[in-house]
């Protein structure tokens, strides 16, 4: 079963059995989950308060609990984690923290933005990523503000069209 099926799932029992909670319920559910985690693991760390196998057995029970819990709190907030989970990831990937340990990318010549500001329509952003070209789907508010202030620079330009990264237009969907 795929991650979305899952949430889905799951989705429809969190709400047959809770109703539609605020997503701090679900949230708060994630992090006393991971202090089960923290607990798990030290006490097998320190081989007390039961045996190694017992420690493991919470230790999985807690990632799974965590991991559920954050399903619910995407499905509150309409975000799909499998989605999340495969940008994240790709992201992640593309970092080398040993030859970058600044930021764990190459020196970009140009942002991952690209602007098209003209004073007769509304502005138009692209987002790409600065090493795969691929579109995010989800904007940060760094990267809008950025993208905003660049604009800002250039209002004065009736005819501005500011390009940052690559231009190509890519309806592929990974």
């Amino acid at each position: 079963m795929k991650l979305r099926q899952i949430q889905k799932k799951h989705w429809k029992w969190a709400k047959r059995n809770f109703g539609k909670p605020d997503p701090s319920s679900p949230l708060l559910g994630a992090v006393e989950e991971l202090g089960e985690l923290a607990h798990s693991h030290i006490k097998s760390e320190q081989g007390i308060r039961g045996s190694s196998v017992v420690h493991e057995a919470n230790g999985q029970d807690a990632i799974g609990d965590i991991i559920l819990f954050l399903m619910q709190y995407c499905s509150l907030r309409g975000w799909d984690l499998q989605d999340i989970l495969r940008d994240t990831a790709e992201d992640v990937w593309l970092r080398d923290w040993k030859a970058y340990p600044d930021t764990g990318y190459p020196p970009a010549e140009e942002p991952a933005e690209e602007l098209y500001a003209d004073q007769r329509e509304p502005c138009r952003l692209i987002v790409r990523h600065p090493i795969s070209g691929r579109r995010p789907r989800l904007l940060t508010d760094s990267i809008l503000r950025n993208a905003l202030a660049r604009v800002m620079e250039r209002r004065h330009d009736r005819n501005s069209v500011l390009h940052i990264g690559d231009t190509e237009e890519d309806e592929t969907d990974a």
